[in-house]
């Protein structure tokens, strides 16, 4: 698995029932789509 850390840019889109999540966050200066479950 990897691990980034970033500032998140944008929601791509949020499933409330299960925190599945499409953002977009800013990790060297470039904006890199991540997905998954992300309790927020």
């Amino acid at each position: 698995m990897v691990e980034i850390q970033g500032r998140v840019e944008q929601i791509v889109y949020k499933n409330d029932e299960n925190g599945y999540t499409v953002a977009k966050i800013k990790y060297n200066k470039e904006l890199i789509s991540v997905v998954g479950y992300m309790p927020f």
